[in-house]
C-alpha cells in the first residue's frame, strides 16, 4: 500500500503523523511511504531521516494526496485540503466532528467517497486510546501554562505556586476528575499548589480520593462547591468536555469570586465557562474580566517531538494491520479498526457521527 503523510496546516501544529522508526517498519513490510517535504521539521524529524527510513520526500500536498491510498495525519482536515480526499482512498486521523459548524467537513467527506478512520474512536475496553494520551499531554500543559501566567505576564499576580518555607501555598480549582483533571492535579501538586477537584461521578471522587490520599481536595461537583473552591484560588482549570449539560456551569459573576489577574485555563473548550473563546498557539491568552484566559485547542502541538512520538505508538500498528491486509479483512479481523470508521462508500457508518449530524447510519 503507498502511505501518504502530509505536513499538518492548522495553525501552531507542529506534530507529525508518523516518526521515522514507523516509516521503517511500513518499508520492511513491504509498503511505500510518501512523506511531504518538511513534514516532520517542527517535531524534530529530519527530511535525511524519512529518507533513511526508506521513505520518499514528496515536493507538494497535492500530488502526495494523488498518489497515496492510506493518507495518516495528525488534525482534521483544514480548508486548503478539503478538496484532496479521494473516492476509495483511507483517510487516518483525529476528525472530530463533534460540533455544529462542523456540517460542512461531514458533508464533503461523505461525499468524497473515502474511507474516513477516526484516531478518536480508537476505542479498547472504554479507553480511547489515542485521546488519553493527548489528553494527558493537555492536562500537563495546562499545570505548566497555569504555572507561568500567574508569574510571568507583565501586570500578572506575580504568584509563584511553590511550597515555599514561610508563605501558603495557592489553591487551583480543576473542575472534572476524569484523565484531564487527575494529570493536571497531579502536576499541579508536584509544582507546589494545592488542589481542589470538583467532580459529580461518586464512583469517581471515591478513586480519586484513594488516587491523592489528602493531597488533593476532592467534592461533588455543585454551585456551592464550585464557590466555595473558587474563593478560595487563584486559578480555574476546566477539564470537562461541553456536553447537553455543561453550558456556564462557571458564569462571569462566579469568576468575581477570584482574584483579579487570576488565570482561566480550558482544555476541555466549548460553553463550560461563559467567558471562554478558542485561542491559538501563537497567540494563546486573552484578558476578560480582568482574567487571564487560555484556551488552545491543540497545545500537545507544543511538545511536537513527544507527542508524535507517543501517537504514532497507538495509531499505527493499526495503520500497519490495515496496509497488510487491506482494510475490508483488517475491519474483520480487528473491531478497534472496525469501530473508528466514520465513512465508507459514501455512507455514514459511525453511530456516533449519525446522531451527531442527524443522518441515518447506512
Amino acid at each position: 500500500m503507498i502511505i501518504g503523510i502530509p505536513k499538518e496546516l492548522k495553525s501552531g501544529e507542529r506534530r507529525v503523523g508518523i516518526d521515522p522508526y514507523w516509516t521503517g517498519i511500513f518499508v520492511r513490510k513491504g509498503h511505500k511511504v510518501l512523506i511531504e517535504k518538511e513534514a516532520g521539521v517542527l517535531s524534530g524529524f529530519g527530511d535525511k531521516d524519512y529518507i533513511e527510513a526508506g521513505a520518499k520526500i514528496i515536493d507538494t500536498r497535492e500530488i502526495l494526496w494523488a498518489d497515496a491510498e492510506m493518507i495518516i495525519k495528525v488534525k482534521e482536515l483544514e480548508p486548503q485540503e478539503y478538496a484532496l480526499p479521494q473516492n476509495g482512498q483511507i483517510l487516518y486521523s483525529f476528525i472530530h466532528l463533534g460540533e455544529e459548524e462542523d456540517m460542512k467537513v461531514f458533508t464533503l467527506l461523505k461525499e468524497s467517497g473515502a474511507t474516513v478512520i477516526a484516531f478518536e474512536h480508537l476505542i479498547d475496553n472504554n479507553v480511547k486510546l489515542a485521546l488519553a494520551p493527548m489528553s494527558e499531554l493537555a492536562a500537563w500543559n495546562a499545570a505548566i501554562q497555569m504555572a507561568k501566567l500567574l508569574y510571568e505576564p507583565e501586570g500578572s499576580m506575580g504568584i509563584a505556586l511553590g511550597n515555599f518555607s514561610g508563605f501558603p501555598s495557592a489553591r487551583i480549582t480543576i473542575l472534572g476528575g476524569g484523565t484531564v483533571g487527575q494529570f493536571a492535579a497531579k502536576t499541579l501538586i508536584g509544582i507546589g499548589a494545592e488542589i481542589t477537584i470538583l467532580e459529580k461521578n461518586y464512583n469517581r471522587i471515591v478513586e480519586l480520593k484513594k488516587y491523592f490520599e489528602g493531597s488533593a481536595r476532592v467534592l461533588y461537583s455543585n454551585d456551592e462547591n464550585l464557590r466555595l473552591s473558587l474563593g478560595e484560588s487563584v486559578g480555574l482549570i476546566n477539564a470537562l468536555y461541553p456536553g447537553p449539560g455543561c453550558i456556564n456551569l462557571v458564569t462571569r459573576e462566579h469568576l468575581t469570586l477570584m482574584p483579579e489577574k487570576s488565570v482561566i485555563i480550558d482544555v476541555g473548550g466549548g460553553n463550560v465557562i461563559e467567558t471562554m473563546r478558542y485561542t491559538k498557539l501563537e497567540d494563546p491568552t486573552f484578558i476578560e474580566e480582568n482574567r487571564i484566559h487560555y484556551c488552545v485547542d491543540n497545545s500537545p502541538a507544543q511538545m511536537a517531538k513527544t507527542a508524535s512520538k507517543i501517537l504514532a505508538n497507538i495509531t499505527i500498528p493499526y495503520g500497519i494491520i490495515i496496509a497488510d491486509k487491506g482494510l475490508i479483512e483488517a475491519a474483520k479481523v480487528n473491531p478497534i479498526i472496525k469501530n473508528a470508521i466514520n465513512f465508507y462508500n459514501r455512507k455514514v457508518v459511525h453511530p456516533e457521527i449519525a446522531v451527531m449530524h442527524q443522518a441515518e447510519v447506512e
